[in-house]
This record gives structure tokens, C-alpha cells and sequence, in this order.
């Protein structure tokens, strides 16, 4: 490979020199996908075409785009060396030639080329490329659907899935609450939302006589009364009345804590939790001693306080 004018290339990290020029012909190996490498340590540069530029070549600059980095197909082994070209941070790939302004972009896209996985699923085994599709398998096994449709009520574990569902009901909705504005595509739906408004209750159950706005709370409500727990965990077998209930439990399993202050930034794996932690800023004690009328943040602070009235546990 000729080039018409001479270019020197100075390796930062064994101080060898790259002369090319007219008359020097570079290895093949020395150039991989139009990055140019040092022959002594195996330090890369950037695309040599981009380095040869006419621009470049007035300037007579020596190495002005001495970025590298130490060869290694493994992430956790890259180390990056990068000089700055004007205000901007170029990382290249060593093994395609793609450049990138962020280092952390550059190691993701890396991992296309080795198939390296370093995310693991504590549940099943599954190895992932990134945390954040790790975080989200993670919620396919709690079972946890996070997004609910405002339209039909329906919920889904994915996003993705979630915007596809919505594009069913389109733009149209042709029934409107006269109350509040809101509106629906379904008549059903509304008729349903109205009970908001109205405080109507048609769902009641014949064992205790309590009344519901909905069919499916009335469902859940008669559970208390037949002992059914219909929802199971896979991983430890132990069953539950409600669904949030064995949401709730399968944080024990995965770790996932989606309930954060804002204040300290501490995570909770439930919302109660979080509701008792934030009065730790606040100052807030609701809950109150009728002997006494001291106050507590914590409900469990309260009665644990009320033995000492009754004598069983020491002042």
C-alpha cells in the first residue's frame, strides 16, 4: 500500500515510530479494517485514510488522533487511551474500525463482535449483553405487569408490547365522560368509569354483604372467605390469594427493588416501605399512643411501645 506524502505517527505507548510515506509499504497486518497499527506494542490508530487527509497533512501534525488501546477481546480487559481532537473523544473499534464518542458505547458495541454476556439471571441462568435487558427479563419472572392500558384496563410486562397494544384503539374515542373528560373507545369502559363518579357499588358479596365498583375486586374479595390462593410462586412454591401479593414476595427471589426515595435514593422492595422510610425525612409520626399520646413513624414502633403499659416488655 503506497501513499503520496510522508506522515509520522508517534506510539505513545513504546515511543516507536510510524513512517508512511511513498516509498514504505505497511504490513498487511499492520492495517485491520482501515485501522492502522503499531507493529512493536500493537497500539491502534485511527482510520489511516481519515489520519492522511490533505487537512492533516498541512498541519503537519504528528500523531493528532493518538487514540488506542490495548488488544483484547474481552471488556473487562479494554483499556482505552484517547488524546482529544479539538473538543471531540473518538473510541474505535479495533475490530471493525466504528468510532464512537463515548467509551462505555464503544464497549457495548464490542460485545457484538465477542458474543460476550456478562449478565447473568439468577432465576434461570440466562447470560444477557446489558443491564438494563437484564433488568427487564427479571420482570418476565415476577410476572409483574407495569403498564395498563387507560383505555381497557389490560396490563403488560413489556413496553414494547404495551405500545403495540395501544395502537389497536387508535385515535378515535368516541365515548366521553360528561363529568371529568375522559374518554373511551369502549361504551363498557366508560359505563364502568362512571361508578367513580357515582359511588355505585352493583357488586356485592353474599357471604359478609360488602358492596364493589368492580366485578373483578369482588373476585378477589371472596378469596378471603374460601381460602382459594390460586397464584403460585415457581421458585418456592409457597401460594398467594392475590397476584400483587406474589409480586410483592418474588422481589425476595430476584433482588429488584423498584421503589425509591427521592430524597436519599435508597430503594424498597415494596411501596410501603418506601411510605415508612420518606417519614424518616419528613419527621411525619401518624401513628399515636391513646394511653400516652407519644407518636411513632412506624406503625410496628407503636405497638411495640404499648408493652410497656401492659407490663409485657421492661421500660
Amino acid at each position: 500500500m503506497k501513499y503520496k506524502q510522508k506522515q509520522l505517527l508517534k506510539c505513545e505507548d513504546c515511543g516507536n515510530t510510524i513512517s508512511v510515506d511513498s516509498d514504505t509499504s505497511l504490513m498487511p497486518n499492520q492495517i485491520t479494517n482501515n485501522v492502522l497499527f503499531c507493529a512493536a506494542c500493537g497500539k491502534s490508530f485511527p482510520p489511516y485514510k481519515l489520519l492522511l487527509s490533505k487537512d492533516l497533512q498541512k498541519k503537519k501534525a504528528i500523531n493528532p488522533y493518538g487514540i488506542c488501546w490495548k488488544s483484547s477481546f474481552q471488556t473487562k480487559n479494554f483499556s482505552c487511551h484517547q488524546t482529544l481532537r479539538g473538543n471531540d473523544k473518538l473510541f474505535y473499534c479495533r475490530i471493525c474500525g466504528k468510532s464512537f464518542i463515548q467509551n462505555c458505547d464503544l464497549i457495548r458495541h464490542v460485545q457484538i463482535h465477542t458474543g460476550e454476556k456478562p449478565y447473568h439471571c439468577e432465576i434461570c441462568g440466562q447470560r444477557l449483553s446489558r443491564r438494563s435487558t437484564l433488568n427487564e427479563h427479571k420482570w418476565n419472572h415476577m410476572g409483574e405487569k407495569r403498564f395498563q392500558c387507560e383505555i381497557c384496563g389490560e396490563r403488560f410486562t413489556r413496553n414494547s408490547s404495551f405500545s403495540m397494544h395501544k395502537k389497536k384503539h387508535g385515535v378515535n374515542k368516541g365515548h366521553q365522560c360528561e363529568v371529568c373528560g375522559k374518554t373511551f373507545n369502549e361504551a363498557n369502559s366508560l359505563s364502568c368509569h362512571k361508578r367513580v363518579h357515582t359511588g355505585e357499588k352493583p357488586f356485592h358479596c353474599e357471604i359478609c354483604g360488602k358492596v364493589f365498583t368492580q366485578s373483578s375486586d369482588l373476585t378477589r374479595h371472596k378469596r378471603i372467605h374460601t381460602g382459594d390462593q390460586p397464584y403460585t410462586c415457581v421458585i418456592c412454591q409457597k401460594t398467594f390469594s392475590q397476584n400483587s401479593s406474589l409480586i410483592r414476595h418474588k422481589r425476595i427471589h430476584t433482588g429488584v427493588k423498584p421503589h425509591y426515595c427521592e430524597i436519599c435514593g435508597k430503594t424498597f422492595c415494596q411501596n410501603s416501605d418506601l411510605s415508612s422510610h420518606k417519614r424518616s425525612h419528613t419527621g411525619e409520626k401518624p401513628y399515636s399512643c391513646e394511653i400516652c399520646g407519644k407518636n411513632f413513624s412506624v406503625s410496628s414502633h407503636l405497638s411495640r411501645h404499648k408493652k410497656i403499659h401492659t407490663g409485657t416488655e421492661p421500660m
